[in-house]
């Protein structure tokens, strides 16, 4: 269940999840100088970051090759490397820095790797500018610590009015349980299948993703719903993580076979095809689009 963090998109701009690639490159940053030469050299540093954050996010959407992805491995060490390299810094440029400043500190912090920025990423969660809370939900997703505590995403996916936050909060919830974050107050089941039903598709796909990496076998028909979106990423990850929860909990195979397949016999050929790997991986089989098999095999499985 491990993904890339999906709220890269976001990066510097709070961005709605129906525009272009392209028009996620928002205007370049201009870093806050002071008359001091260390205040300048961090700013200018900064400048330098926030391209790099930039190239990374745009391999990130764009990468569809081995080579592409080979790029973006290669970039994620130089930022690694680079972010460490004035850790200290960017913390408290993060924590008093001006805006412009806090923002990129904000999503640059979680490439560091270290565990001595959980902290102030989620401090910054409750900054009073938006775009730093987006990076900040970022920088979680993309540190990816078990220790993160789930209660200040939870609140965020369950609460807030934006959408960016909404979606930086479920894509940073799921990535922190799957490191194997422990989830102190039981929050993130609730509110995960209150984002079965977000208007934001990005928040409906991840939720779903947070039920499966859950195992929540009760809500199989919410998430079923989810594989008739109209966004075929939606239907996708519907699917995907109906079958993790039928492959995990074997009381719930047959339940999650039949939704699968409903969905499959019902589906024009497009949607099918995002269907249908993912019955196969759960039945040990592939009858490839012949509903009939499909249906004999189903009809075997029982429902509990």
């Amino acid at each position: 269940m491990r993904a890339k963090p999906l709220l890269l998109l976001l990066l510097l701009a709070a961005c709605s999840s129906t525009r272009k690639a392209e028009e996620l490159n928002a205007e370049p940053y201009t870093p806050i100088e002071t008359t001091s030469p260390q205040d300048k050299s961090i700013g200018l540093f900064l400048s330098e970051l926030s391209s790099w954050l930039q190239a990374w996010t745009t391999k990130t959407v764009s990468a569809s090759t081995r080579e592409d992805r080979s790029k973006q491995d290669l970039l994620e060490l130089h930022l690694m490397q680079k972010v460490n390299e004035r850790r200290l810094e960017l913390i408290t440029e993060l924590q008093s820095g001006p805006p412009q400043n806090r923002i990129v500190a904000a999503g640059a912090l979680g490439f560091s790797g270290n565990p001595d920025v959980l902290s102030p990423l989620i401090a910054a969660l409750d900054d009073q500018n938006p775009k730093v809370v987006t990076n900040a939900l970022m920088s979680l997703g993309v540190l990816q610590s078990r220790d993160t505590p789930t209660a200040p995403l939870c609140e965020i996916l369950s609460t807030a009015p934006e959408s960016a936050h909404r979606w930086g909060a479920a894509n940073a919830l799921l990535n922190v349980l799957q490191a194997g974050a422990y989830d102190e107050t039981d929050c993130a089941r609730g509110s995960a299948r209150i984002g079965l039903t977000d208007e934001e598709p990005m928040v409906r796909s991840q939720c779903a993703l947070i039920l499966a990496q859950l195992v929540d076998a009760d809500s199989l028909t919410e998430i079923s719903g989810l594989l008739y979106d109209r966004y075929p990423l939606v239907a996708s990850a519907a699917a995907r993580a109906i079958g993790y929860i039928g492959t995990k909990d074997s009381h719930a195979k047959g339940h999650a076979a039949h939704l699968l397949f409903d969905a499959l016999a019902s589906s024009p050929k497009n949607r099918q095809m995002l269907i249908l790997d993912d019955l196969a991986a759960l039945s040990g089989r592939n009858y490839e689009l012949d509903l009939e098999k499909w249906r004999e095999w189903v009809d075997r499985m029982p429902v509990e």
